[in-house]
């Protein structure tokens, strides 16, 4: 007789649009994750593009030390977006869409930059959210 309300039940939901403490713990950013997002901080802005002309010429010609991009994809996608709201005052729609490919949510990147804005002190501001 009483069943139980498909808006507070987990079942039949669709984990996405559940609230974020909802989600089950595959859904939510774990401690690798977190370690990623601070490694990107450590690694800085260099870390950004690390198969680009100007990191294989310094490596190459000068012998700096580059970052090496993340053999897992998606955690790689992660670096990425992490060292843009490090150090870049205004995170693109490109890279938002990047982010999203890689397989995150909009609450991992509101987690991310929420998380970067409370170490950094200010949020990068994003030219717009991807549809």
């Amino acid at each position: 007789m009483n069943e139980p309300d498909p808006l507070l039940s987990a079942e039949g939901a669709d984990p996405k649009e559940m609230h974020p403490a909802a989600q089950s713990p595959d859904e939510r950013l774990g401690k690798l994750e977190w370690e990623i997002v601070e490694i990107a901080r450590v690694n800085g802005p260099r870390g950004s593009n690390p198969d680009s002309l100007g990191t294989l010429l310094l490596r190459k010609l000068f012998g700096i030390a580059s970052v090496r991009p993340l053999a897992n994809e998606r955690l790689e996608g992660l670096r990425r977006f992490a060292v843009k709201a490090w150090f870049r005052n205004c995170i693109r729609v490109r890279d938002m869409r990047a982010f999203f490919e890689a397989g995150f949510s909009s609450n991992d990147a509101w987690r991310v930059l929420a998380h970067v804005a409370a170490r950094r002190g200010r949020m990068p501001d994003i030219e717009a959210w991807p549809p």
